[in-house]
């Protein structure tokens, strides 16, 4: 645990020390809601078929190669407004605000993000120590990269040998980062939807099956994390337009979860990031994560 001024009263203690506990994020209730449905309600469907086995293989394996695709490009230098707000129980929240001006395609440019980290606007009834300011920095870098194959993974987890923090522990199976593993690891149920204006969407559901996989630390064995969730695809370039994704992270004391969704646009054929609404959660504290883009680029 990093240390703290003397000064800072027990609140500050436990809401930063819970802060640097984190392991990702997940969204403000009401937002999240809000953007739960907005995908459902622009599918005001007149069909929605189950994909046979084979269609919905060759569907999944055209998403991720897609995805993959557009993971490797970056374009224009974007605006994004980042808020974050951490508590827990019934201590008063504090909450960061920045601007980040990053490379945008489907994720953003981390050393962007990086530099961009560096300044941001405090609110909260606790003083900050130089040490706190630069925990917070990290996750404003972390959290602003999350996408459906990358979530933040900081822990405390205690061997006999060191309890130190901040180890990057096992694996994390994503559903679209590799076609074979999410075959073996994942059941997927897909459905194409045809709405009111005959946009063809695929709606492709994650949810893991009965495969195990295991990784050893400290003289003990975890289960490796998984992201489970739901990718909305668009049927004639095959580009994501949102994913909604829950991560179970493993941690010796309990487990972190965060849950988040994310909106993309596709412009001229390519993919760029529009929005993140994410909530990390752990043992009664709460981190809320909104990032938003904006239609100003940096010249």
């Amino acid at each position: 645990m990093f240390l703290l001024n003397t000064t800072i009263s027990n609140r500050t203690i436990i809401i930063l020390t819970f802060l640097f506990l984190a392991g990702s994020v997940m969204a403000q209730e009401s937002q999240e809601s809000s953007l739960s449905d907005e995908m459902e309600d622009s599918l005001s469907s007149l069909s929605i078929i189950p994909l046979k086995p084979l269609k919905k293989k060759k569907i999944l394996r055209q998403a991720i190669r897609r995805f993959r695709h557009d993971m490797q490009h970056e374009h224009d230098t974007r605006m994004f407004q980042m808020t974050m707000t951490v508590s827990r129980d019934s201590l008063e929240p504090f909450r960061v605000k920045c601007s980040i001006f990053a490379k945008s395609g489907i994720a953003l440019n981390e050393d962007d993000v990086a530099s961009c980290s560096k300044t941001f606007d405090y609110e909260g009834p606790y003083k900050l120590t130089p040490q706190d300011s630069a925990v917070i920095k990290g996750y404003i870098k972390h959290f602003a990269i999350i996408s459906p194959v990358y979530v933040p993974r900081i822990f405390s987890i205690h061997s006999p040998r060191s309890s130190s923090f901040g180890y990057r522990i096992g694996d994390v199976l994503y559903p679209l980062k590799n076609y074979n593993q999410t075959c073996f690891y994942y059941e997927t149920k897909a459905y194409h939807i045809l709405d009111e204006s005959d946009r063809k969407i695929y709606r492709m559901h994650f949810v893991r099956n009965g495969q195990k996989r295991y990784f050893r630390f400290g003289g003990k064995n975890y289960e490796a994390g998984e992201i489970t969730g739901t990718a909305y695809i668009d049927g004639r370039t095959m580009y994501i337009s949102q994913f909604n994704g829950t991560a179970r992270l493993p941690n010796d004391k309990d487990e972190v979860y965060i849950v988040y969704k994310i909106t993309y646009d596709e412009i001229d054929n390519k993919t760029f990031l529009k929005h993140i609404i994410a909530e990390w959660r752990f043992c009664g504290t709460k981190i809320n994560v909104v990032l938003k883009g904006s239609d100003t680029n940096k010249s």
